[in-house]
């Protein structure tokens, strides 16, 4: 999955895109990845990860449709 996440990061969000979705920057999830190993309650750790994936996802297809 961090792989993908830096895909995005690197090749996809632009500064525009980061002008027009600021939490972008927050909602990454990558800065949290070794936090997130650390973790044994990894039902919860699990869901909040989920999370930032819908959230991630939202910011991609809002910028595909303008």
């Amino acid at each position: 999955m961090k792989h993908h996440l830096w895909v995005l990061w690197t090749d996809y969000f632009k500064a525009p895109h980061l002008e027009q979705f600021p939490n972008c920057t927050t909602s990454s999830g990558g800065h949290q990845e070794g936090r997130r190993r650390q973790e044994v309650d990894g039902p919860r750790v699990g869901d909040e990860l989920l999370a930032l994936i819908d959230e991630i996802s939202d910011i991609f297809w809002k910028t595909k449709t303008g």
